[in-house]
């Protein structure tokens, strides 16, 4: 375990943050192979769709400008230019259009979109002839070699094939009326981008989950990596320390601030301390508004004698409640009658607490399943 790590082999599965740096930084899964299949396709198939009026256009624009006379005039020269605009631009612009987008969806589909001018920006380490070298002997360049390859051999390939499964038809061509062979030419061309296409669509399919191994490898992380990340994350020792102390001196105000609404103060009386509410005539048990030991316990005693509300002693309660019911909870029914004598006592006493010597102190018997020791364990 220790010499992998000291190895730093990033065997680890990236973190949330190292992939969302990782995609700040412009570092998104892509495929160039899935995006040439898609624009490929794309062009085919608006061609397929708009081209037959794109070949009536165009041939409107020859018959246009070749019966046109003294085009050396300025006036005449722009008007012919214009038409011609006017017949073949909104076909091509509406092809080019669906081609760039998309382009912009292939490129996008694997690792969305993003744009970031940092991925765009100069870097000293691409300058860097050492990591250049790396670059080319590297998995990638002998990776792109070989798919460069494979595509000029499969395009090769197809090409031959095409020929000679047209090898008939491209013959009569020349003999052929010149609408007649223009449309034969035409099936030739788009049949033969056809199966290339298919053939590109082969690669990208072999491409695609390459990248995405690349992709995910490249961003995986050492184990010490993912340690300094969570320091960075949570902080330092230290500072962990410091925010669990404010936030225990902001949970320890909250519960003096409840106490104020508290109506007894039961004790150890030294190390536990805990302060009830309940209102008389209520369906609702009594209610834990806070709880402590040891100094806080003595925070509460204090508090609970500014505010002139009872304290009274009863150690084996106090540390029933303490280790069985959470702040702002009621008291379980096997406690019921053991605080409610409690309770009936303080009531008894009223705002007069001279009559204390007069009303009998009651002595709280806590069932045996809920005695517990200074540590918190059942004593039975």
């Amino acid at each position: 375990m220790a010499e992998e790590e000291k190895s730093g082999e990033k065997t680890e599965e990236p973190t949330q943050k190292r992939l969302d740096k990782a995609r700040e930084e412009g570092q998104v899964l892509r495929s160039q192979e899935l995006s040439v299949a898609v624009v490929v396709i794309t062009a085919l198939f608006m061609l397929m769709i708009i081209g037959s009026g794109l070949y009536a256009d165009l041939l409107e624009v020859f018959r246009l400008n070749l019966v046109a006379d003294n085009l050396l005039d300025s006036q005449i020269l722009h008007r012919h230019l214009e038409g011609s605009i006017k017949l073949v631009l909104p076909r091509l612009l509406l092809m080019f259009g669906v081609i760039m987008l998309m382009a912009i969806v292939a490129n996008t589909a694997l690792g969305g979109f993003t744009f970031n001018p940092k991925s765009i920006s100069p870097k000293a380490s691409k300058l860097n002839p050492i990591v250049g070298f790396k670059r080319i002997i590297g998995f990638q360049a002998w990776y792109e070699l070989f798919k460069s390859i494979l595509k000029t051999f499969l395009i090769i390939f197809v090409t031959y094939l095409m020929l000679r499964y047209f090898e008939e038809d491209i013959k009569v061509l020349g003999v052929l009326p010149d609408k007649l062979g223009i449309y034969a030419s035409g099936n030739i061309v788009s049949s033969s981008i056809l199966v290339i296409a298919s053939m590109l669509i082969v690669i990208a399919m072999l491409d695609v989950p390459v990248k995405i191994k690349q992709h995910q490898d490249k961003l995986k992380m050492t184990k010490q990596e993912i340690k300094d990340e969570y320091k960075d994350t949570e902080g330092k020792p230290e500072i962990r320390s410091r925010i669990r102390q404010r936030q225990r001196e902001i949970a320890l105000n909250k519960m003096m601030k409840a106490i104020e609404k508290a109506d007894v103060v039961i004790t150890n009386p030294q190390h536990f301390a805990v302060a009830l509410s309940y209102t008389p005539g209520s369906s609702q048990a009594p209610v834990v508004l806070g709880k402590g030991i040891d100094f806080i316990a003595q925070r509460i005693r204090k508090r609970a004698v500014e505010l002139d509300i009872p304290v009274f002693e009863a150690p084996a309660l106090a540390r029933a409640i303490y280790f069985s019911v959470p702040e702002r909870e009621e008291i379980p029914e096997l406690l019921y009658q053991a605080v409610a004598q409690v309770i009936a006592y303080v009531f008894s006493l009223g705002p007069n607490r001279e009559k204390s010597n007069i009303v009998e102190t009651p002595i709280p018997v806590v069932p045996d399943s809920m005695l517990f020791d200074a540590d918190g364990k059942l004593i039975h």
